[in-house]
């Protein structure tokens, strides 16, 4: 790990990563193409090495990215302070794979904090439906994102998945969408989620004597050789050290306080019990 090895780099590491797939060319082929070695296009991709706007406008022309492409892609580079990168990185990537998916396929740990709703690694089809449908409606673009939702879903069950820890608070329980139905088996499948060995799952119920609880929805992905993401709300991100410090220290707390493993899945199977005999 280096200095440079931010979230910044490894999601702009990503998105080349993305452009060199779409160009069809290995990283041979494409270091060739833009006159450095094998070796510095591996580490710029994997976000160990900061894209400069040199190098990113050779790669750029090996790709044959459009002009336009290329010129907000270069904005972006060469606006290294700018608070809104994830935005503007999230508009031109290639596959429109979010970026949250990139930092979640690569960490060890994952933990999310969600007061309102299901974290999205937890979601059934019946419950993303109903979520996105109560925001805008059924569309093309509404169906590529439940697809997208399930596919990040993948990370949980592949070999060596990342160790999963969730802190749901009641209200996100009791918030009907989709109807009974959907809650029923929403809330069955966080339990079943919860049976695995890397998962675990805590309740902080409405009438805990003592809850801090907190203010926003926010993910923690911890990585072997690189620091925490943090993934608060809907896009932002962040790895500065006193940002995930606080979140964190946050979540510890959360932990203490809510219900033990145990405790939290019986308390589901009881909530979704209680949506079946509606």
């Amino acid at each position: 790990m280096t200095k440079h090895d931010t979230a910044r780099d490894r999601a702009i590491g990503s998105l080349f990563a993305e452009l060199r797939a779409a160009a069809e060319m290995s990283t041979s082929v494409a270091a060739e193409k833009a006159g450095f070695s094998n070796a510095s296009l591996n580490r710029m991709e994997n976000g160990i090495r900061p894209t400069s706007p040199e190098a990113a406008a050779a790669l750029l022309t090996a790709y044959a990215v459009p002009k336009l492409e290329r010129k907000r892609i270069l904005t972006l580079i060469s606006s290294p302070l700018s608070p809104t990168w994830w935005s503007l990185l999230a508009a031109i990537r290639v596959t429109k794979q979010p970026i949250l998916a990139i930092f979640e396929a690569e960490a060890t740990r994952i933990s999310h904090v969600n007061v309102v709703r299901v974290p999205g690694l937890l979601q059934t089809p019946a419950y993303i439906r109903a979520l996105i449908y109560a925001n805008v409606g059924m569309t093309e673009e509404s169906e590529h994102q439940i697809k997208v939702r399930l596919e990040r879903q993948a990370v949980l069950r592949k070999p060596c998945a990342p160790k999963y820890f969730a802190v749901l608070e009641e209200a996100a329980l009791r918030r009907m969408h989709g109807g009974a139905e959907v809650m029923a088996e929403q809330i069955q499948h966080i339990a079943d989620m919860a049976e695995l060995p890397h998962v675990d799952v805590r309740v902080a119920p409405f009438d805990l004597e003592r809850w801090e609880g907190s203010t926003s929805n926010y993910g923690l992905m911890e990585y072997r050789n690189a620091p925490t993401v943090l993934h608060v709300d809907i896009d932002a991100f962040t790895d500065a050290p006193e940002h995930v410090g606080r979140f964190q220290t946050n979540l510890d707390t959360m932990r203490r306080e809510a219900l033990s493993s145990a405790e939290s899945v019986k308390f589901l199977r009881r909530v979704a019990l209680e949506y079946r005999r509606r």
